[in-house]
């Protein structure tokens, strides 16, 4: 092969490494999230039902996150990634939220719910209900634990038919036990 080409090609993946590793090192330092990314594709997420769509790129949560738009009786799962079954795990879970229908009592609410041999276990691990209708975002950030006897734990965003709300800046980190010192 020409030896122009090879540097030519040489320098250009040079180049690249240093472009790519800035951003692995900054990638390798944020805190992981136990859900994946809210994007327009929903990868890792289960739609059962409802009409769910991400809101456009210039559309942002008031940290910058794509907003999760819900009309209708609908429902969004996913399984809390690194979940250690058996084990009572702590997670805190941080988002914003707003209910955009109006109305009075609860258009739906986030939760995580832990179930054993494919049951729900009650109560609730953890769960927020939506206000009445603002167009005000409104901040959560808690903490959760996932019972001992649970096999697995799923987030879901829920809501009722007559719902309109609107979710973003969605996290959901695992909090690992304090270290035992004899």
């Amino acid at each position: 092969m020409n030896h122009k080409i090879m540097g030519f090609i040489g320098t250009g993946l040079v180049a690249a490494g240093f472009l790519l590793a800035p951003a692995m090192a900054a990638d390798e330092s944020a805190e992981k999230s136990a859900i994946p990314p809210v994007t327009p594709e929903f990868v890792g997420w289960s739609a059962e039902k409802g009409t769910i769509k991400v809101l456009d790129e210039t559309q942002k949560g008031p940290e910058g996150g794509r907003i999760i738009h819900v009309e209708g009786e609908a429902s969004l799962t996913t399984l809390l990634q690194g979940f250690v079954p058996k084990q009572e795990n702590t997670y805190t879970i941080s988002f914003s939220f707003r209910r955009l229908s109006p109305g009075n009592g609860w258009a739906g609410c986030l939760q995580v719910f832990a179930s054993e041999a494919r049951q729900v276990l009650r109560p609730i691990t953890y769960q927020k209900r939506y206000p009445d209708s603002s167009e005000n975002w409104t901040k959560v950030t808690d903490t959760l634990k996932t019972p001992a006897n649970a096999e697995s734990a799923t987030l879901q965003i829920m809501t009722k038919p007559e719902a309109i709300i609107e979710v973003t800046d969605l996290k959901c980190t695992y909090v690992p036990a304090p270290a035992s010192y004899r």
